[in-house]
């Protein structure tokens, strides 16, 4: 009997290392897959960082490009502003200048005009008056 409990001792110890082995083989399997996911999983995670650092250079590159844009377009609207509200508004004293001295030549053109038409007028009356007292006088 001591044979056949040696013999079942044996076949438990041989089956024991075997299914330890098993057991490394398999963890050493497992680990060495999980190695090659973090690997990969790191090289991913550096591409990643590369396109997200890019992407924030380019994101200050277009935030730079658009306040440029604000800013032009917030002058374009300035000036328009100050052109629609007239010379009051800031106008350069040159350009009201200028509109303010056609204005008057304008007006002391229009002035002019009907004074020189009544002293046509005034000569034509006064001319109409000495006619009727000649006429008067010679009858």
């Amino acid at each position: 009997m001591s044979s056949e409990t040696s013999w079942t001792f044996s076949l438990s110890h041989d089956i024991a290392i075997y299914s330890l082995g098993a057991i490394a083989v398999v963890l050493l399997v497992v680990g060495i897959v999980l190695l090659f996911v973090m690997v990969y999983t790191i090289n991913d995670l550096k591409e990643r960082e590369e396109t997200l650092e890019e992407s924030k250079k380019e994101l200050e590159k277009l935030k730079v490009g658009m306040k440029k844009v604000q800013n032009e377009l917030e002058k374009k609207r300035r000036r328009n502003r100050r052109l629609c509200e007239g010379p009051e508004s800031g106008v350069s004293r040159m350009e009201s200048d200028v509109s303010r001295t056609s204005v008057l030549e304008e007006q002391s053109t229009n002035i002019s005009e009907p004074t020189s038409a009544v002293s046509t007028d005034t000569n034509q009356s006064s001319a109409v008056q000495s006619e009727t007292t000649l006429t008067s006088a010679a009858k």
